[in-house]
């Protein structure tokens, strides 16, 4: 990963007291992992043809498949274990252009797989996170394949700036999320996922 990346987990990992606090940038949209007609909190605007609701690039991080991680470092390096007055916070990280596979029998007990996870043959407790950067901004998107929705916390870090908090949306059970950014990213965090009974997309 190098040092530059280092000294930017460790920028990230010194601003965070706890994943509720601290200011929000303006909150990026979801949309449903397609063909579902799920609600949807927002459009997302790209440029492209009239009409189109995401390019080419985006539309293939929502296909369907299994998660494969996609890691330019060590796996232990995409976690932060960050502690806020005796509880500990578990913080994913990701850089542009790659994925993790989060595992685990519920939502608070996640952990991060070093091998492919398949989704076809059998249910699974997964959620994956890919990061990607683009001429017209930073893509997450986020597989819930969980039976219930979850809310999380995350934190982004832009070239020369300290890291920040920003807003983000649920995601709906069995379907995908999809954050934008119109700018370019270093480094996104994640964690406090929490299930919820929303029965559609919520952003703080």
């Amino acid at each position: 990963m190098g040092m530059a990346i280092g000294a930017k987990r460790i920028c990230l990992l010194v601003s965070v007291c706890a994943l509720g606090c601290g200011s929000k940038a303006a909150p990026p949209a979801q949309v449903p992992q397609p063909p579902s007609e799920s609600p949807r909190a927002g459009r997302v605007v790209f440029p492209g043809p009239p009409g189109s609701d995401v390019p080419p690039e985006v539309a293939a991080m929502l296909a369907a498949g299994p998660c494969t991680p996609k890691l330019r470092g060590e796996l232990d390096k995409h976690l932060m274990l960050v502690d806020d007055n005796g509880t500990q916070h578990k913080v994913f990280l990701l850089e542009p252009r790659e994925t993790i596979c989060l595992v685990g029998s519920n939502m608070t007990d996640l952990s991060l797989s070093s091998t492919p996870v398949p989704t076809a043959d059998q249910p699974q407790h997964l959620i994956s996170a890919q990061l990607e950067q683009f001429d017209f901004g930073a893509v997450l998107v986020l597989k819930n394949h969980f039976s219930q929705s979850f809310e999380y916390r995350a934190l982004i870090k832009r070239p020369g700036s300290d890291p920040e908090h920003t807003s983000v949306c649920s995601v709906m059970a069995n379907l995908s999320g999809l954050e934008h950014w119109p700018d370019s990213l270093e480094l996104v965090g994640i964690g406090d996922f929490t299930a919820t009974a929303d029965s559609a997309p919520r952003c703080r």
